[in-house]
């Protein structure tokens, strides 16, 4: 696999892609102003653990 092949996209039917995109940055400003407000190392360390899944699961299927 290239670095090529990484940064290129997929024409695979993602429920990701399939998300509006105002849908897409609402759920980004969520997560921003959750890691902003929450002081809680935990909870911080669980919120970058369940973004990095959703980001792993939704590009799982273009591989």
């Amino acid at each position: 696999m290239s670095v090529r092949q990484l940064w290129e996209g997929c024409d695979a039917a993602v429920w990701a892609r399939r998300l509006d995109g105002r849908t897409k940055l609402l759920g980004l400003f969520l997560v921003a102003v959750l890691a902003i407000v929450v002081d809680n190392p935990r909870t911080l360390f669980l919120l970058f653990t369940a973004t990095l899944l959703l980001h792993l699961f939704s590009s799982y299927v273009c591989l």
